[in-house]
């Protein structure tokens, strides 16, 4: 099954009301942990779905850190900062899972607070994709095109989705950052 198709049936379970027993059941053909987390990108906004992906990846013997960073992200994409904040509250200062610092990005207080941890996470993991995409898009949200600049460039050298590189050549040649 594709990781797509997986998402799609993870999405429509959830859309029932499936149990997170169904919805682990459903995790059930992965076998990779680096599948998981690409579903798990798929669906970061449901955190049932979340929370069913953090027992498959404990199945698997994936990265727990990881597995509550994509957890919290969840919540916060949900609006639940509250659960979001309890879930990292157990993580590490010191992590460096691109996925744990996105999720503390969010929590920060407004888009200047989140655009320094931003920094700060991208100072712990330099070569995160996700964490240059979400400094190229805050940054550029707040007006800061010095830092939007550099991080839309990076993005352009280093990401390897073809979608992605051809919506940021849009953005990099419509403020002629080139």
């Amino acid at each position: 099954m594709r990781v797509e198709e997986l998402a799609d049936r993870l999405e429509k379970l959830d859309a029932v009301g499936e149990s997170t027993n169904a919805l682990v059941e459903a995790l059930g053909v992965l076998r990779d942990p680096l599948l998981l987390w690409r579903v798990a990108d798929s669906v970061v906004p449901y955190p049932k779905i979340m929370g069913a992906i953090y027992q498959r990846a404990s199945e698997l013997g994936a990265s727990e850190n990881t597995a509550l960073g994509y957890l919290a992200l969840s919540h916060a994409f949900d609006g639940d900062m509250d659960s979001a904040a309890k879930v990292l509250g157990s993580l590490p200062l010191s992590t460096r899972d691109p996925v744990v610092l996105a999720a503390w990005v969010l929590l920060g207080n407004g888009i200047p607070e989140q655009i320094d941890r931003l920094e700060e996470g991208l100072r712990r993991c330099p070569g995160s994709i996700r964490l240059w995409r979400m400094l190229a898009t805050k940054a550029l949200r707040a007006g800061q095109l010095d830092k939007a600049r550099e991080a839309h460039l990076w993005l352009f050298t280093h990401e390897v989705d073809h979608r992605e590189k051809d919506r940021l050549a849009k953005i990099i040649s419509e403020h002629r950052w080139a």
